[in-house]
């Protein structure tokens, strides 16, 4: 990791004390890089200070990205819908992740000054699919605040392993809690409700093993909701690791279409990049008309 140093004019009682009058960073933010000794450690007037680049810059985005290549589907006076690939980032993990979409967006002069960028929500690192930018922060306020409001649907495509046969209408709820969803089928004050509509479109086999093309109509938008009650009803999706062992190449999950209405007007975008699935169902094209 990259480190910096500089000095402090003034002295003070300890290394955290010195980080936090200087850079205006927390407590919290100065013990993911120093250890209880080193945070108590008193700071002598024109002492030399060293300091990861990753706590200097703890708020902002990097200008630059370093990932696989962004495409723009559309632009208006209000959004920028693009494909989003598989294994980047939506929101920078840090200051040297360059490898997410704040980065990119900065680095393309398309970020606002807020928080996410004015993402209007985000993509796990292993989903592909459809993300929207919001290019003026007085709409984004407003759709931030009732997104889930005012959309009307959210439609992903997955390949699950196993052969569902007819429609699935799942509800669960979930703790969200860690890195790893927990799914239950009752409901507690600690936990969300979860709803996902599956439909099957296409069958086809895999080493032997049955695999199913779903189309979900995804309610809520709960991180890893779509992975893990799938995983949860025993149709894993292709490619996940995290709530089960399906050795694939990538996660097989994404985001295809939004579509909502706002100040009065439909709005409806897709994201056809879906050629890693039209490998393993070759009559995909002929199924977008049902999609």
């Amino acid at each position: 990791m990259m480190r910096l140093s500089f000095c402090t004019l003034n002295s003070y009682c300890s290394l955290e004390q010195a980080l936090i009058a200087i850079l205006n960073c927390s407590r919290s933010q100065i013990k993911k890089f120093y250890s209880a000794q080193q945070r108590l450690k008193k700071i002598a007037a024109k002492q030399e200070i060293d300091c990861p680049i990753d706590l200097i810059n703890f708020s902002r985005v990097n200008p630059n990205y370093n990932g696989n290549q962004i495409q723009i589907l559309t632009k208006n006076s209000d959004f920028l819908i693009f494909h989003k690939p598989i294994k980047v980032h939506s929101t920078s993990l840090n200051y040297t992740c360059q490898n997410n979409i704040e980065c990119w967006l900065r680095a393309n002069g398309h970020a606002l000054p807020s928080a996410d960028s004015g993402l209007l929500y985000r993509l796990d690192y292993e989903t592909s699919g459809l993300m929207i930018v919001c290019l003026n922060i007085k709409s984004y306020q407003q759709l931030r605040q009732n997104f889930q409001q005012l959309i009307k649907h959210k439609t992903y495509l997955a390949v699950v392993t196993g052969h569902i046969k007819q429609t699935l209408d799942l509800q669960h709820f979930l703790e969200l809690k860690k890195k790893k969803v927990r799914v239950f089928h009752e409901t507690s004050p600690h936990r969300v409700m979860a709803n996902l509509n599956i439909d099957p479109l296409a069958h086809s086999s895999l080493n032997g093993q049955d695999i199913t093309l779903v189309k979900i109509q995804l309610q809520q938008g709960h991180r890893h909701q779509i992975r893990a009650q799938l995983a949860a009803c025993h149709y894993p999706i292709l490619g996940e690791q995290l709530y089960a062992t399906s050795d694939y190449h990538r996660l097989m999950l994404h985001a295809y279409s939004y579509q909502w209405q706002w100040n009065h007007e439909d709005y409806s975008f897709l994201d056809d990049q879906i050629i890693d699935f039209e490998l393993l169902f070759p009559d995909l094209l002929h199924l977008h008309s049902g999609l």
